[in-house]
């Protein structure tokens, strides 16, 4: 059966040159060529007072080092509560281990959560250095003089500063467990 398109070939045929374009053409090629510079130079100039606009109310995104502790975002991570609602709002605050590029940084998570562990900094919150300073008050177990077991009772170390002797006491004895800086 014959085919009805005509066969391509790959090597160059002879073709004859181009004729010369008529002057209209070429005023009109010209034209289009400026309206197109002129275009995209406003177009540049709209992008950057757009830019401009925008950045002026725009905080900059916070810059993390190696180590830096941040609080990261529980919006996107799946827990095991029934509502979003009672949920935490922000997980633990988790070493920066690695910064990956201006915007993503690299945390060290518990092998135990089983996500990936990059993060964009739009998920990071950092940590104040007042957080880092507060760490888990400290707590005695008191037994009241007086009274039996049933009421004895833990006390934090702010209300203990009457007892600083019995508290001395007690470190001596257990010298490895957590205690003031100042006892």
């Amino acid at each position: 059966m014959p085919s009805m398109h005509r066969p391509i070939s790959l090597h160059s045929s002879p073709t004859t040159a181009p004729s010369p374009p008529f002057p209209a053409t070429c005023l009109y090629t010209d034209q289009l060529k400026q309206l197109h510079k002129y275009v995209c130079g406003e177009l540049d100039k709209a992008n950057s007072q757009s830019a401009e606009q925008f950045d002026k109310h725009r905080l900059p995104s916070p810059q993390f080092q190696p180590g830096d502790r941040v609080w990261l975002s529980a919006d996107n991570i799946r827990s095991l509560c029934p509502t979003k609602k009672l949920d935490y709002r922000c997980l633990r605050p988790f070493s920066i281990s690695e910064v990956i590029a201006s915007h993503a940084y690299c945390l060290q998570l518990p092998p135990s959560m089983k996500i990936h562990n990059v993060f964009h900094v739009d998920c990071l919150d950092p940590m104040s250095p007042i957080q880092s300073q507060i760490g888990d008050p400290l707590f005695y177990l008191v037994c009241w003089v007086g009274y039996g077991p049933d009421h004895n009772s833990w006390e934090p170390a702010s209300n203990l500063t009457h007892a600083s002797n019995m508290i001395a006491e007690f470190h001596t004895a257990n010298p490895t467990h957590p205690s003031l800086p100042h006892c």
